[in-house]
């Protein structure tokens, strides 16, 4: 199992961020389903899972994870280290979807 990081919008909970054990297979649909179980929400289908990367506070692109896209494979293609401003951060945001 591995871990991923995915940041909640739209929905009511205690931190800002959930962090989710996954294996590394797992679809974009998985997570989507571990989350609306974890956070106690009614209908999967109704929720998305985005790629998001942030600059300086600001959004600098965004995009919707198909479902059965891989998070665990998307995260592995970030960028780390020095690769990135200091302040630049790659995330997931889970999300409902419009």
């Amino acid at each position: 199992m591995e871990q991923i990081t995915v940041y909640l919008q739209d929905i009511k909970w205690n931190d800002p961020c959930i962090s989710i054990q996954v294996e590394p297979a797992y679809s974009a649909l998985d997570v989507v389903k571990l989350i609306v179980n974890k956070t106690r929400q009614f209908n999967y289908n109704n929720y998305e899972l985005a790629e998001i990367f942030v600059s300086s506070g600001q959004l600098c692109k965004e995009r919707r994870l198909d479902m059965s896209e891989i998070p665990y494979q998307v995260q592995s293609l970030w960028p780390t280290g020095g690769a990135l401003a200091p302040d630049a951060t790659y995330r997931f945001v889970y999300s409902f979807s419009n």
